[in-house]
Parts: structure tokens; sequence; C-alpha cells
């Protein structure tokens, strides 16, 4: 069960409240997808692993989940949300890890 962490309205580069993503989903596709639902272009998932100390494939670790969306303000990548909780890692090498 993730936690959100921050949210932030403004970019943290100019200040702007525009996003690319949050305009499009505004204007587009209102109504058809869920009100929880977040408008971003891209997610990264950051998880703090000892490399001394591996855990296991297919194990789950503590992680953040970033979602980031484009400023309509500046054009830069901003960060939209920041979500604490747990990921599972892939079962094979090079497979991503989940935020669950």
């Amino acid at each position: 069960m993730s936690n959100t962490v921050a949210t932030y309205e403004e970019c943290q580069h100019c200040g702007s409240t525009r996003r690319m993503m949050g305009e499009l989903l505004e204007k587009e596709i209102a109504g058809s997808i869920t009100p929880d639902a977040i408008a971003h272009c891209r997610q990264e998932i950051f998880v703090n692993m000892d490399p001394m100390c591996p855990p296991i494939a297919g194990g789950r670790i503590k992680a953040a989940r970033v979602f980031k969306d484009i400023c309509l303000g500046c054009g830069r990548e901003r960060i939209v949300r920041i979500d604490y909780g747990l990921a599972q890692l892939g079962l094979r090498p090079g497979e991503p890890a989940k935020f669950i």
C-alpha cells in the first residue's frame, strides 16, 4: 500500500500550474477515467539497495514512485507527485521492479 509523500501543484522551475497531460486529460477524456487517476507523462521507481547485500529476485523492498509531467510554462519536465511504498523486484535479470 502506497502513501503519498508530496504533491506539487506548481512547477519547481517557473511556478506555473499548467501541465501538458493535466490539461489534456481535463479537456479530452474527462469523465472516462477514475477521479483518483494521476495525469502524468512518465513515472519512475526508485529503490535503495545495498550492492553488497542485494535482495533476492522477486523480493519486496522499500521504494518511491515519482510521477512527472511537462510544464506548459517553461517546457521542462517537473514532478507532480511522490508516493512511498514497496516495490517487488523482477524474477529475471533486467526485469524492472513493480510498485505495489
